[in-house]
């Protein structure tokens, strides 16, 4: 009976005291886990599935070194790039690289694609002006 009355009287722990007692049990089992050395342990409970390992196999946050970009270079002559041709998209530094440029055999197909499709454009727009 005394037993049943002390049960019946007994208050809850406040919040408060509830943490503090959770921490008191994890700081416990921590102190356990750092005691069993370099071993990594596989822990399933009521609370649920956890792995415990000790701190110094706590992998690091990395730290990524962000490089600057480098610097583009000219296709022609490899001065610092300035300009972009519109046609070729090619890294250019001056108007003697873009006239080389366009000499060259490589690219220059595309510059007379690129001539005969203004005109057309430009065909066009003079229709609809006339209509």
């Amino acid at each position: 009976n005394a037993v049943l009355a002390k049960l019946l009287t007994r208050k809850e722990p406040k919040k408060k005291e509830k943490i503090k007692l959770q921490d008191s049990i994890l700081s416990n089992s921590n102190n356990n886990t750092s005691n069993n050395g370099n071993f990594i342990r596989y822990v399933s409970n009521i609370k649920g599935n956890r792995i415990e390992y000790p701190i110094a196999l706590v992998p690091k946050t990395e730290t990524f070194i962000k490089y600057p970009d480098p610097i583009a270079k000219c296709k022609i002559c490899q001065n610092k790039k300035r300009y972009s041709c519109a046609v070729t998209n090619v890294d250019l530094c001056s108007f003697e690289c873009f006239l080389k440029l366009k000499e060259n055999k490589q690219y220059k197909n595309k510059f007379i694609e690129r001539k005969e499709l203004l005109k057309k454009q430009q065909f066009e727009v003079e229709q609809q002006r006339i209509e």
